[in-house]
């Protein structure tokens, strides 16, 4: 903090999932919880760097969920998510704040970087991580879950063939425990 009384860090103590909470460097203690998902631990976290303050966090279960921290950006956000499908990340910021540098990217697509300029509400490609890829239509990736015992949830992503029968296939299971850790693989 700009007062120096408390830090943001990461914790799932008194959570199942990992959150973003305040610590209080003289107690030693979490004082609040800033942002928390039911569905899975916290994915990824964007800073406004010269402010020090939390803009968004990113949560990744079926497909990735931001909130937004600090509603100054709600509108920022709302823009970023029609440009463009896919997962959005947001890495760093110039020192006015008025420009972002952000990706997208998709199970199906390559990731594309892109400059958000946040007076006219634009963004400029920078690149695609592997254009090549790009002439390619991958098959997407579908999300579901299957229930484990009375409460857990087991998150399976199933990819199937584009023909219009896709019976009799072998299947590769990339198992991903409810904390969103890979826990194996079946063939």
């Amino acid at each position: 903090s700009e007062d120096g009384k408390f830090v943001y860090a990461l914790s799932n103590k008194n959570n199942n999932y990992l959150a973003l909470v305040k610590f209080d460097i003289e107690s030693k203690k979490e004082t609040e919880v800033i942002s928390l998902s039911q569905k899975s631990d916290l994915d990824s976290l964007f800073f406004n760097h010269y402010s020090k303050k939390p803009i968004s966090a990113a949560y990744d279960f079926m497909k990735r969920e931001i909130m937004v921290l600090d509603s100054e950006y709600n509108e920022d956000i709302q823009i970023l998510q029609k440009i463009k499908k896919g997962n959005i990340t947001i890495y760093s910021n110039d020192r006015k704040n008025e420009k972002w540098l952000i990706s997208f990217e998709t199970s199906e697509t390559p990731a594309s970087y892109y400059i958000y300029n946040r007076t006219n509400k634009k963004t400029s490609l920078l690149f695609v991580s592997n254009s090549e890829f790009e002439k390619y239509k991958p098959t997407k990736s579908q999300p579901f879950t299957i229930k484990l015992g009375e409460v857990d949830k087991l998150l399976l992503f199933v990819t199937l063939p584009t023909e219009q029968n896709a019976e009799n296939y072998p299947m590769i299971l990339n198992l991903i425990n409810t904390d969103n850790r890979k826990i194996g693989q079946k063939f």
